[in-house]
């Protein structure tokens, strides 16, 4: 929705809300039909909303965002993650699985992988199951090694 209009939300006590704020000039160069957007529903199962809300939930629990460069390079991840769960540009959705995409997948995998450290059984195959991936899944993020 744009901050121009007065709007409600009303979030059901039993679900989680997440509000992220971002200049629409920022947005609109990476979705064709922004306009045609708001207010539309973003299905709980695309995948980049879900990389979105656990990157998100991922800089809550560091001071990724105190070092002015590294805020820079989470803001890109997040306008990325945000246009591809809205429907990029064929341009902008390659451009953002070449950099942000990437990066808060990683950094999910890296999460995941010391959350399960003394697993005897951990493998590839078992931390690919828990992201709901393949170990094909993992070609896109070379230095994701388990």
């Amino acid at each position: 929705m744009t901050a121009s209009e007065p709007a409600f939300l009303k979030v059901p006590t039993y679900g989680a809300y997440i509000n992220v704020r971002a200049p629409l000039r920022a947005i609109s160069p990476l979705v064709a039909g922004l306009d045609t957007a708001y207010g539309r529903p973003i299905p709980a199962d695309n995948a980049a909303l879900q990389l979105l809300t656990q990157y998100i939930g991922i800089l809550e629990d560091t001071e990724a965002l105190v070092a002015p460069d590294l805020r820079r390079q989470v803001v890109t991840h997040i306008h990325d993650l945000m246009a591809l769960a809205i429907g990029a540009t064929r341009d902008a959705a390659e451009i953002a699985r070449g950099r942000g995409v990437h990066a808060a997948r990683l950094r999910m995998i890296k999460e995941d992988i010391a959350a399960q450290l003394d697993r005897a059984d951990l493998s590839v195959a078992t931390i690919a199951r828990g992201i709901g991936s393949s170990h094909g899944g993992f070609r896109g993020c070379s230095n994701a090694r388990a």
